[in-house]
């Protein structure tokens, strides 16, 4: 403890460095202390440490050099190092004050090696790089990297290029760290930011170029947080892999922009948020996963399974495939083919929405929500639209679609099939205050269609035909339009206030057909069927 106390003292005094040599008495090797010159030493210290009751009379560069002289409170901040001709130094500097403190700030130059950083329990390590020179961290002679924030402690990057080994890991931070990135561009290695085991790391200004498997990779209750409304509009960019992927974890984005074969991957009750979300590649919410966005744009697939999407306002260029129970809900967007010109009629499978899942469109009074150019598919799934216009294709199956205050037109391009919407298996279409244009055909069989509004049209020059068949029940109100309507096998026909002055009914056997004030052109009935006219016009 004397030897401590001597030591703090006399490195308080280089600190303040008031006490110069030429106060105190110098002895040589060899000579003989006069007690007079030994007292006069210990005065002028004892004065000058008189004149010192705190850190508060200290400058700032003073504190400074106290705390890295003798590490008060197990912090060296200020530190300098230049790798220009030492790539080693670096990991030298570490290695030889770390294990004495809890906490490193450094200033490093050049491109310095990350092969042998270490890391301690409780260590925080903070590397800035030199901003006028440029700094880098680079694999050493052998390709070894490693550069890891764990253990309780943190890491803190900022002004940095780290250039990695093709088979490392860029950045990984674990068991509870803490750290940020700021202003740093990973190139190559195989994952470019790991952030798992409950750690939690902000950043801004991160670019992320070439990766082999993922850009960022969160799981296990690791955090991704940006600061505030930080833009990272260039954040992954790379021809392999996965731009993101979250697995038991969570990432705040505020803007991002993903470019990967995969953008995003959202697993095991993963979450994301993001105010401004650009993503070119498929992307994948599954087995729990959630993505929140107040602005989504996405160029390629986008599969939901087991997972739900909501958003404001999303625009999709690609497929939207939609099953086993995910819930997709977007104000306001649209969802377009990703090859529009191409004949393959299995390119435009636009909209899937099946397996008990859910996809509501449109929620304010936007006119024109959803612009489909593709094919739609329900099967065991549920479409509710507000406030759309959308063209596609349409195929239900024990599938239901709800129009409310919306417009929508088959496109006729069903292969091999003469029907432009076909309602199968117990499905329901159901119209309110809404416009179907169906094209030429539409075919029905054990479902049930309910129009309440504006009703059913034809944009082509000739009318349109309904065939409703299997127990099957067309119900009208309020709609216009020409048409043929053949009602059969055991299938209903029911009209409301419908002024359709040129249309065909034929109500076939074991059918009912009901018109209520009414206007229609003709009326066929064949035996064994029933047809009811109230207040209706012929």
């Amino acid at each position: 403890m004397q030897f401590r106390r001597g030591f703090i003292a006399a490195a308080l005094c280089s600190a303040v460095g008031s006490v110069t040599a030429a106060q105190l008495v110098q002895f040589q090797a060899g000579q003989t202390a006069r007690a007079a010159d030994v007292n006069a030493n210990f005065k002028a210290l004892n004065d000058e440490l008189a004149a010192v009751k705190s850190f508060s009379d200290l400058s700032e560069a003073q504190i400074l050099a106290l705390k890295n002289a003798v590490g008060v409170g197990g912090a060296l901040d200020g530190l300098t190092v230049d790798c220009t001709n030492a790539p080693a130094a670096l990991a030298n500097e570490i290695t030889s004050k770390g294990k004495h403190n809890q906490f490193m700030r450094i200033k490093i130059k050049g491109d310095c090696y990350a092969s042998q950083l270490p890391q301690f329990h409780g260590f925080t390590l903070a590397i800035d790089g030199d901003t006028t020179t440029g700094a880098r961290l680079i694999p050493d002679a052998d390709q070894k990297w490693a550069l890891l924030g764990g253990f309780n402690g943190g890491l803190f990057l900022s002004n940095l290029t780290l250039l990695l080994p093709q088979i490392s890991d860029g950045v990984t931070f674990s068991r509870s760290a803490q750290g940020t990135l700021n202003k740093i561009t990973i190139e190559g290695g195989s994952n470019g930011v790991v952030v798992q085991a409950n750690a939690q790391v902000y950043i801004q200004d991160l670019k992320i170029r070439n990766t082999q498997n993922t850009g960022i990779f969160v799981a296990n209750g690791g955090q991704v947080r940006f600061f505030g409304n930080s833009d990272n509009s260039a954040l992954v960019e790379t021809n392999w892999g996965t731009g993101l992927r979250i697995e038991q974890a969570s990432a705040s984005l505020a803007i991002a922009e993903i470019k990967a074969p995969t953008a995003l991957v959202i697993e095991h009750n993963g979450t994301a948020a993001a105010r401004k979300l650009t993503l070119q590649g498929s992307s994948k919410i599954a087995m729990g996963g959630q993505l929140s966005s107040f602005d989504l744009t996405a160029t390629g697939d986008f599969y939901l399974q087991q997972g739900n999407l909501s958003a404001a306002k999303a625009v999709i260029v690609g497929n939207a495939r939609i099953y086993e129970g995910s819930n997709y809900s977007v104000a306001e967007g649209s969802i377009t083919a990703s090859d529009t010109l191409s004949s393959d009629y299995n390119k435009h499978m636009v909209l899937d929405v099946s397996s008990g899942s859910q996809a509501t469109l449109g929620r304010g009074g936007n006119a024109k929500v959803l612009d489909v150019a593709g094919h739609v598919n329900v099967t065991n799934g549920k479409i509710t639209t507000q406030w759309t216009d959308f063209q596609s294709d349409l195929h239900m199956s024990a599938g239901h679609l709800l129009l409310n205050q919306s417009n929508f037109k088959s496109l006729g391009r069903v292969p091999n099939n003469p029907y432009d919407v076909n309602i199968n298996s117990n499905s329901t279409l159901k119209l309110n205050q809404s416009n179907i244009d169906i094209g030429n055909r539409l075919l029905a069989m054990q479902s049930v269609i309910t129009i309440d509004g504006d009703g059913v049209n034809s944009g082509n020059t000739g009318a349109t035909y309904f065939q409703i068949n299997d127990s099957s029940s067309l119900r009208a109100g309020n709609c216009f339009g020409n048409g043929y309507f053949n009602v059969g096998s055991s299938s209903s026909l029911t009209m409301f206030d419908c002024k359709n002055g040129d249309s065909v009914a034929t109500a076939g056997f074991g059918s009912t057909a009901s018109f209520h004030r009414t206007t229609i052109g003709l009326v066929h009935v064949d035996a064994g069927s029933t047809a009811q006219f109230y207040q209706a016009t012929l």
